[in-house]
């Protein structure tokens, strides 16, 4: 079983979510436990207790999120002080990176 963490995004204006509570169920279907951020889907029309329907977990604060998740999902490239430096040592986070259009993400990604 994993901890999958669904953060809401901090990029300005972005408003869409990682996980629909549906896609989200799935993965508790599948044995995974979800942590959703609380209001995290609200900018995609996604209220908490709609995850809460599909067996996720509202976590009210974001560093207990980045603290207990193994893997974080996210639609945009982690932010160096808002994400990166929220994120343990051994969590992932599957996203697109553009280093050429943000280089100093660079710095903040592990050396492996």
């Amino acid at each position: 079983m994993m901890k999958v963490g669904l953060v809401k995004e901090v990029k300005k204006e972005e408003y869409r979510v990682g996980l629909t509570p549906m896609s989200a169920g799935e993965y508790v279907a599948a044995g995974h436990e979800v942590l959703v951020e609380s209001n995290a889907g609200i900018g995609s029309g996604f209220t908490n207790d709609d995850y809460i329907k599909f067996g996720c977990k509202i976590i009210e604060d974001r560093k207990e999120l980045f603290d207990t998740a193994e893997m974080i999902v996210k639609v945009k490239e982690p932010l160096p002080k808002s994400t990166i430096t929220s994120m343990k040592a051994k969590s992932s986070t599957p996203t697109c990176i553009w280093l050429l259009t943000n280089p100093r993400l660079k710095p903040c990604l592990p050396k492996k």
